[in-house]
């Protein structure tokens, strides 16, 4: 167990390593699959975000225009 324990650490380092660098460093198949992961991640966790409504200050402004042009 207290190997487990002392390999947790650099095998999680190699692992950000690779998932942030191994396309640009690796040879072929293995920068592939980095920036295939790479990818795969931020997607999930971009979908697992709340989408952020874009606040229009005008709006309110713009709705009170079109209400008044259509009386």
């Amino acid at each position: 167990m207290g190997r487990l324990k002392a390999a947790i650490f650099p095998l999680s380092f190699l692992l950000l390593l690779f998932i942030f660098f191994g396309d640009r460093v690796l040879p072929s198949p293995f920068n592939f699959y980095s920036w295939q992961l790479r990818t795969g991640l931020n997607r999930m966790l971009g979908g697992a975000a709340p989408q952020i409504r874009q606040i229009d200050p005008y709006e309110r402004t713009e709705k009170a225009i079109q209400e008044q042009e259509r009386r």
